[in-house]
């Protein structure tokens, strides 16, 4: 599971798989998971839904959660920074360089 190969993501105060929670993705019924749990002291735009699949970054954008389609662990680096996640840029890269 990315939880034990990433350590940046303890960084979060929650990390919900949708096939612990037993709901496929892109079912709106795990973004109904996800603010629920999260209810109590944020709300969804106070997130951010990361995922390798097209199909599931729309659906979750669909439901005004912040929504990154990973691509490699770099790419999502960067993302997070530039949402003010605080996180080191990854070894090479120089943010201050316009591609």
């Amino acid at each position: 599971m990315a939880l034990d190969r990433f350590d940046f993501l303890e960084l979060f105060e929650d990390i919900i798989v949708s096939g612990e929670e037993g709901v496929a993705k892109p079912d709106p019924e795990i973004f109904e998971v996800l603010e629920e749990r999260v209810s109590h002291r944020a709300g969804l735009d106070d997130c951010i839904f990361v995922d390798d699949s097209p199909a599931n970054v729309v659906a979750a954008a669909e439901t005004g959660l912040d929504a990154v389609h990973f691509t490699g662990p770099d790419h999502l680096r960067e993302d997070l920074i530039a949402r003010g996640m605080p996180l080191r840029p990854a070894p090479g890269t120089d943010r201050t360089q316009q591609t």
